[in-house]
């Protein structure tokens, strides 16, 4: 075989009704499929294939046939017996948008828009593009980038090395297991969204869930304005960044990648083993944060009630707060304690690298314990 090339394409049409599903089994090409608002399905069908001339080429691209079958509420556009080294076939078809797409094995690219029905996608090195769908999405892909936009559905992505996007995907349930940075924004999901990102960093932008639960281990975690009721982060040597993040019950941890929350809200439970740890105009319903040996610093406001900590073992306090902040302190370092004006320890209590007392008569007690970090409590007159 040569490397003249030749194609030959041949057209088919097919009257479908609503739930007709088009399978594809080992694809070797590409696949557009949009929908069309009414008449039949129309396939155009497109062979390639090479030759050691022109007549060559030609007669070995008619020599094999690709033709639809429709069967029991589906057609099978299969490759099948044809299937030779250096042959492609590609398909653009146009559909009523109630159908759905079952691909089975191969590789290519796929263009999919404006269906309703299910899209279920099986390849081995498959380039997807995916568009104004409404109906749940199945990926599970060795390597190939997808790209999701504008789609409702419940959606579940599997890779070893794809590249995922998804921007304005609304899902019942979102899953994805990606070893690629993976990038989701103006989505979410009505129920639970988890994301697990091998090798690479995850960004997400204005995303919302009502669970969120994200394992990136070797890879950083990127989110901003995003709320979910429960939210659960965790890196590895990467850094976790949260900027305007809202959540009524917020885990995040790392082992050694320092933690920055900005402008968030919740109950925060927050743990590295040496990571720093920055809060910056954080408004905490709850307070947890152990930082192994990492620093600490806390500018926001502080719980109004209950229990609350921060420790670190070799790493400094510093706790920046409004004024009128109340609380009772608890502190033990073999460093030092500084309250700077206005804040004054009243009942104080010493001994031995120990401190209690009360702060502006509060009742919610706070305990800051390193082994021998400087603790530092100051009011931040620009919060």
């Amino acid at each position: 075989m040569g490397d003249v090339p030749a194609d030959e394409t041949k057209r088919y049409t097919f009257d479908v009704a609503a739930g007709t599903r088009l399978e594809f089994g080992e694809i070797v090409g590409n696949i557009t499929i949009y929908a069309q608002p009414q008449g039949p399905l129309q396939a155009s069908v497109t062979k390639h294939s090479y030759g050691i001339d022109k007549a060559s080429a030609l007669q070995e691209v008619q020599s094999f046939d690709v033709v639809p079958n429709q069967i029991a509420g589906a057609i099978s556009f299969a490759l099948g017996s044809a299937a030779r080294p250096r042959r492609q076939v590609d398909y653009k078809i146009g559909t009523p948008p109630d159908v759905s797409v079952k691909i089975d094995g191969g590789s290519g690219n796929v263009n999919i828009k404006g269906l309703h029905g299910a899209v279920e996608i099986t390849g081995d090195d498959v380039h997807l593009v995916l568009e104004d769908n409404r109906g749940p999405i199945t990926i599970r892909n060795r390597t190939g980038p997808l790209n999701v936009t504008n789609s409702i559905g419940r959606t579940l992505v599997e890779s070893q090395t794809s590249m995922v996007q998804l921007d304005h995907l609304t899902a019942d349930a979102l899953e994805v297991t990606t070893g690629a940075n993976t990038v989701i924004k103006d989505s979410g999901s009505e129920s639970d969204a988890k994301l697990h990102v091998d090798s690479g960093d995850l960004t997400l932008t204005r995303f919302r869930a009502k669970t969120l639960t994200a394992a990136v281990p070797n890879g950083q975690i990127n989110v901003t304005d995003s709320t979910a009721t429960d939210m659960d982060l965790h890196a590895q040597d990467s850094k976790v960044k949260l900027l305007r993040v809202g959540a009524a019950n917020l885990h995040a941890a790392t082992t050694t990648g320092p933690l920055s929350l900005d402008q968030t809200q919740g109950n925060l439970d927050i743990k590295t083993r040496s990571g720093a740890v920055t809060l910056n105009e954080v408004n905490a319903a709850g307070l947890r944060i152990a930082a192994g040996s990492g620093d600490v610093r806390f500018t926001g406001r502080l719980p109004q009630a209950g229990e609350h900590t921060i420790q670190t073992s070799s790493g400094s306090i510093s706790v920046y707060v409004v004024k009128e902040s109340a609380f009772r302190l608890e502190a033990a370092t073999a460093g030092s304690l500084t309250l700077n004006p206005p804040f004054v320890l009243e009942q104080a209590e010493q001994k031995s690298g120990h401190w209690r007392g009360v702060i502006n008569q509060g009742a919610m007690q706070l305990a800051l314990t390193s082994t021998s970090g400087n603790i530092l409590i100051s009011s931040n007159q620009l919060f």
